[in-house]
């Protein structure tokens, strides 16, 4: 799906118009689910953190390598919600210290609402 933007040349984006969508498939079946994220949630932020190698060759000479950026959103507060399938699904998972079931469990996008 292409995105086309509403916004001018130089326009800023508000923070609004960019919202969260968490995309997951449970078990057994075939659809996908998808929840906007940050019901709630007063403040937002996106971070790209990079990881950074650093290394001292034998003349002393200090080097540092960007191997890649990971995206990382904070949502401050995060409350859990009746209703909110995503939120349960982290909590139970939480709760029963199941680190597999975040991993390639979901997908996260970030959207403009057009």
């Amino acid at each position: 799906m292409a995105f086309t933007s509403s916004l001018t040349a130089g326009q800023r984006a508000e923070r609004k118009m960019l919202i969260t969508v968490a995309e997951w498939t449970e078990t057994g079946s075939e659809s996908p689910k998808r929840v906007v994220l940050g019901r709630r949630t007063e403040d937002s932020s996106i971070e790209f953190n990079a990881d950074i190698e650093t290394s001292t060759d034998i003349l002393g000479i200090n080097y540092s390598d960007i191997n890649k950026t990971q995206p990382q959103q904070t949502f401050d507060p995060a409350y859990i919600i009746g209703g909110d399938d995503f939120m349960s699904y982290l909590l139970s998972a939480a709760m029963e210290n199941n680190i597999s079931a975040y991993n390639g469990k979901f997908n996260v996008y970030i959207q403009a609402r057009r």
